[in-house]
């Protein structure tokens, strides 16, 4: 299976942080966020990530550059002229991969989080990692019963997406879904029911805002 992160957002709203680096390089508990997915994809297995990056794309290429990573080959997408897309960014990298599977994550978590499964079972094109929605997403994104995704329609509550998935990359060829964006190409998915899912309960964070970076780093200092 390839892996890619996503990490080539503006971080607007993570300003002044992010007018002199990248999100992905800001620091949580002593380590770039990155480094944690870098760790956390190293130790699931993988040999080999895309991450496609723009802003201040030149700081995570010299990132790269300058660390081992115990030996994970980074393969980077340069979106020069500004981030295209969640979907489209995937879909930009798809002859990159070299199995018919991708676990995708954002770039801007912080978790501890390892799926329990990296497995598409038939009849599936998505498998997401959910969790208990944080505050700032009270209602969540999906209903969730008997491993399969739902949407979530008139006042029911779901729970959230965690940004971590897993899909086929057959996907980002198909005509039928061809939104930039991936939570439009995941609702359309979940629509048709070929998402399934698990829950993870354990330290998630994401890193949308400086408040949530501050929540991240207070966290992180409870597990030193």
């Amino acid at each position: 299976m390839d892996a890619m992160i996503l990490a080539a957002g503006q971080g607007t709203r993570m300003l002044p942080l992010t007018e002199k680096t990248p999100k992905p390089l800001l620091k949580v508990g002593g380590h770039s966020m990155l480094d944690y997915h870098l760790s956390m994809l190293t130790e699931l297995g993988f040999e080999k990530v895309v991450i496609n990056i723009s802003h201040l794309h030149e700081q995570i290429d010299e990132y790269v550059k300058n660390n081992s990573h115990n030996g994970l080959d980074i393969d980077l997408s340069v979106e020069e002229s500004g981030p295209i897309g969640t979907a489209e960014g995937i879909r930009k990298c798809v002859d990159k991969f070299t199995s018919d599977t991708v676990l995708v994550m954002s770039g801007d978590l912080f978790t501890n989080c390892r799926p329990q499964t990296l497995e598409l079972g038939d009849g599936y094109d998505a498998h997401l990692v959910l969790v208990p929605n944080p505050t700032h997403r009270s209602k969540g994104d999906f209903l969730f019963h008997d491993g399969v995704l739902a949407p979530r329609v008139g006042r029911k509550v779901g729970l959230t997406f965690s940004g971590i998935g897993i899909y086929r990359t057959k996907l980002f060829r198909d005509s039928k879904y061809t939104s930039v964006d991936l939570g439009d190409v995941l609702r359309a998915l979940v629509k048709d029911g070929r998402v399934s899912g698990e829950v993870y309960e354990g330290i998630w964070v994401d890193v949308g805002n400086i408040e949530r970076l501050e929540k991240a780093r207070e966290m992180a200092n409870l597990l030193t």
